[in-house]
């Protein structure tokens, strides 16, 4: 049991109906610092998904390393990425901008109850759309 933090570029994160954002610069102003939703994973490698970008609905494939995850507004909706509540969904309860963390009121399931995660880091969960 090596029970080391996980490194999250090492670890698949996405998941379908997250809004990401675009870090790369290789694909072109046409894509860098926009916005997409991931519509799925790609088949034979979990740390690629289809990327459908908002406003011109081009679907791109992409590494996870080349988007980063969207933090929305407190109320809004979110996915869990990592750890063992990854696939949960939430609500954004409270952003600790200073060190890079949210709140999330998990919301109840018909196996598990709600429950409040007040220590969220940025990457590990994303805005969900559904």
């Amino acid at each position: 049991d090596d029970s080391q933090p996980e490194d999250p570029s090492e670890t698949p994160w996405l998941l379908p109906n997250i809004s990401v954002k675009v870090i790369t610069k290789d694909l072109g102003d046409k894509f860098y610092k926009k916005k997409g939703k991931v519509i799925k994973i790609v088949k034979d490698n979990q740390f690629e998904g289809m990327v459908q970008m908002y406003k011109t609905n081009v679907t791109v494939k992409l590494d996870q390393t080349h988007v980063e995850t969207i933090i929305p507004a407190i109320g809004r909706d979110v996915l869990i990425l990592c750890g063992k509540y990854r696939g949960r969904k939430g609500k954004i309860n409270r952003i600790n901008s200073e060190i890079g963390s949210v709140a999330v009121d998990l919301y109840e399931t018909r196996s598990n109850k709600a429950r409040l995660l007040g220590n969220v880091k940025y990457h590990e969960c994303s805005k969900l759309v559904e």
